[in-house]
C-alpha cells in the first residue's frame, strides 16, 4: 500500500529552499577558494601538468554546483504541486461520498 501525507510532503519539500541557499553559499565559498589559489602551482613543468589536470575538473564541479540550487527549487515546486494535487483529489473524492455521483464511474 502506498500512503502520502500531503502536509508532510509539502513541508519537507519546502526545506529544499534552505538547502538550495546553503549550496549557493558553499559554491561561492568554493569558487573563491579556487580563484584565490589559481596559479599557485607555478609555471614550471610540474605546475603546468597539475594545471592541465586540475582546471577542467574544478570548472566542471563548479558548473554542476551552480546548477544544483535551481534543480532543487524545481524539485521543491514539483513536490509541493504533487502535495496540492493529492489534497485536491482527496477533497474532491470526499465530496462524492454520499452524493448521487458516487460510484457512477
Amino acid at each position: 500500500m502506498f500512503r502520502v501525507d500531503p502536509e508532510q510532503l509539502e513541508t519537507q519539500a519546502g526545506r529544499l529552499t534552505g538547502t538550495s541557499g546553503s549550496i549557493e553559499d558553499t559554491t561561492q565559498t568554493l569558487r573563491g577558494a579556487v580563484t584565490d589559489r589559481m596559479g599557485c602551482w607555478g609555471v614550471d613543468e610540474i605546475g603546468r601538468s597539475f594545471s592541465a589536470r586540475y582546471l577542467d575538473p574544478a570548472s566542471h564541479v563548479l558548473a554542476l554546483m551552480d546548477a544544483l540550487p535551481d534543480q532543487l527549487l524545481d524539485m521543491r515546486d514539483r513536490l509541493q504541486a504533487t502535495a496540492r494535487d493529492y489534497t485536491g483529489v482527496d477533497e474532491h473524492n470526499a465530496g462524492l461520498v454520499g452524493s448521487p455521483d458516487a460510484g457512477s464511474r
